[in-house]
């Protein structure tokens, strides 16, 4: 329908705006048969030639102390091999690209079409985490409670994770119809540590734990849907699975003495319970075509936890209206509604306990944006959002029963000069009765970026985003009076890049990150009786310098370097007397790192294809603290790669 009317308008068009031509028209056509010509041109792919190319090598690593100085590449020796192979031989289209590392790490990329119809990719991305062995230690050893028992001391922790992703895309031929699959796969196994409260749990002979934990958990979703364009409407719709399993220790067991709500027996604990869900969705607008574009999306959702059989339902419905009454200026209005039924969970084990009946809630949301765009190079935005949550069976977890929070953000792009670009946003948020502690009353949340190139080969840019939270009346479950809460965020970036001649290249960036909270803190003694502490400080600051260069010393050979260093810390400052005997909590927070990474590199090309690359990188991390209280451990570490590559 929609090409029928778009021809009939084309044609009226074509005769309205014609008229004075058409006999001049029609004499060229004329002429055309008259020589007898015949318009039968069909486009011809050329020939265009495989390309591929394969590279072996191998890997030296020399690490001390620390395998988080590397935190996401696994730090043993290792043979590496990859290659990449393109072919084009319409109507087929072949993409294959692999590069492996070390048997932990590794990377996968292939993608095949057939013309427009057929559109297939599979992506994978396989890496290791190092993670921490954290120490526990017993502050007080004349007293047995609270005890120390590890379990796992010297121990080396790390997952390897695999991620796959899959997209398949079939197109009807001659007829606006598709029909697509989306598929993610994550794998994650390895070893980590289980830090938990044995003993009598928390109610006496409390004894601090830490083992190792097997982790074998793989997170599937799976996405199957199609969509088309009927008339003037395009609509899809979509259906999806997801599951989350475990393989290896899904639950922890140990001997727990006595206690008043349960006997001496082994008890399981730390449990990863196994999750599923599944979900509708269903998406309709209209043409973008014209002054109006109206669309609607419904989104139905299931999920439920297999081990508690707790079960959550969700329903969002969601519609926009957007004017553009002329090119410079546009309107849209959205809405949504999101509806969350919780369910309580059922009986999981022998013994018998009270379990607070979950939250539900329902959200609405209303939106409203304004775009002006006077003149070339300037334009402005408007946005006002408007959102309402009601809750039921709220109380019994001291929460509001509704919250209201309004937002508006102003935002402005400026060209000043051809060589200036500015960026200007601003937003202001209110919220009325926050549900949690760490949400504000109000935020001014702000953000600038300067472009500008003064030179053809210097290119600079600044940003600084900020946002300032207060809040007047923390809700704590001990006290009703107010307390307060104020939050700080700073970032700022600073990035230069020079081109000093056709062969050298540097850059240049500073970053800073800035996140501080001043709140009230309430606690309790052992009586149960509220203990106050005003005005506790918590603060983090990171600085980062890095500078880097690239320098085509000849055609054959490429050299680059590059150096980074992080300065980072933080702490907490709480003034209770019960938080600093006999070791101060804020100890254990008292942070102050280091952290260099320094990378060199080069690649000589030979005849025939042929080309070596040697890469080298040295990084360091150090604990400026020597804080035996906090989770960071001294590491150093020496990576080199040599590369033989061949291309064709």
């Amino acid at each position: 329908m929609k090409k029928i009317l778009l021809v009939f308008g084309l044609f009226f068009l074509l005769i309205g705006t014609s008229l004075p031509v058409l006999a001049d028209e029609l004499d060229e056509l004329d002429l055309l048969d008259s020589l007898d010509i015949a318009e039968d041109y069909q486009y011809e792919f050329p020939e265009i030639p495989p390309t591929a190319h394969v590279h072996l090598g191998f890997r030296l690593v020399d690490q001390d102390d620390s395998s988080r100085v590397f935190e996401y590449e696994y730090l043993e020796d290792s043979i590496t091999f990859g290659g990449d192979l393109r072919t084009f031989n319409f109507p087929h289209r072949f993409y294959l690209d692999v590069d492996f590392i070390n048997k932990k790490d590794y990377f996968g990329d292939l993608r095949y079409a057939y013309g427009d119809l057929v559109l297939f990719r599979w992506l994978n991305n396989t890496f290791y985490h190092n993670l921490d062995n954290i120490r526990l230690y017993d502050y007080d050893p004349l007293t047995p409670s609270p005890g120390v028992d590890i379990r796992d001391a010297g121990r080396e922790y790390g997952v390897k994770a695999r991620e796959n992703k899959f997209h398949l895309l079939v197109k009807a031929p001659n007829f606006p119809l598709h029909a697509y699959f989306d598929g993610f796969y994550l794998t994650k196994d390895g070893d980590r540590q289980q830090r938990s409260l044995l003993g009598s749990g928390f109610f006496n002979n409390m004894q601090r734990a830490s083992q190792k934990r097997s982790y074998d958990n793989t997170t599937r979703i799976y996405k199957i849907g199609a969509n088309s364009h009927l008339g003037l409407v395009e609509v899809d719709f979509s259906h999806v699975e997801k599951r989350f399993d475990v393989d290896d220790d899904q639950v922890l067991k140990d001997a727990y003495t006595a206690s008043g709500y349960r006997p001496a027996d082994v008890y399981g604990h730390n449990r990863i319970p196994e999750l599923e869900g599944s979900g509708n969705i269903l998406k309709i607008h209209s043409s973008y075509t014209g002054q109006w574009v109206a669309s609607a999306s419904i989104l139905q959702n299931e999920r439920e936890n297999n081990y508690s059989n707790t079960e959550s339902e969700e329903l969002i419905g969601a519609g926009s209206l957007m004017w553009s009454p002329m090119t410079s200026l546009a309107f849209a209005l959205r809405y949504s509604h999101r509806d969350i039924d919780n369910d309580k969970p059922g009986s999981a084990d022998s013994m018998t306990s009270f379990v607070k009946t979950p939250v539900s809630s329902d959200t609405d949301t209303i939106s409203l944006t304004g775009r002006y765009k006077p003149i070339k190079g300037l334009s402005f935005r408007a946005k006002y959002d408007f959102q309402n949550v009601d809750r039921s069976d709220s109380g019994i977890w001291n929460l509001p029963d509704s919250t209201r929070r309004n937002t508006v953000t102003l935002t402005a792009d400026a060209r000043l000069h051809r060589t200036v670009l500015l960026n200007l946003k601003y937003a202001y948020k209110n919220v009325d009765d926050p549900a949690y502690n760490t949400e504000p009353d109000s935020s001014n949340a702000g953000r600038l970026a300067l472009t500008w190139l003064p030179h053809p080969a210097v290119n600079l840019l600044f940003s600084y985003d900020l946002d300032r939270q207060d809040r007047d009346n923390l809700s704590f479950s001990a006290t009703d009076e107010p307390w307060s809460r104020d939050v700080d965020f700073d970032n700022a970036q600073i990035l230069g890049t020079f081109q000093v001649s056709p062969k050298i290249t540097f850059t240049g960036t500073y970053s800073y990150l800035r996140y501080e909270v001043v709140q009230d803190l309430a606690y309790e003694n052992l009586a149960g009786d509220p203990q106050i502490d005003k005005d506790v400080e918590m603060e983090q600051k990171a600085h980062v310098f890095t500078v880097g260069a690239y320098y085509r010393l000849t055609d054959a050979l490429n050299l680059l370097g590059e150096f980074t260093y992080t300065k980072s810390e933080g702490g907490f400052h709480p003034s209770s007397a019960d938080l600093l005997e006999p070791v101060s909590i804020a100890s254990f927070s008292r942070m102050e790192q280091s952290y260099i990474l320094f990378h060199l590199g080069g690649q000589y090309k030979f005849d025939n294809g042929l080309s070596m690359d040697l890469d080298y990188r040295y990084a360091k991390l150090e604990d400026e603290e020597d804080n035996s209280y906090d989770d960071i451990d001294d590491g150093e570490a020496h990576i080199v790669i040599l590369t033989a590559t061949k291309k064709w």
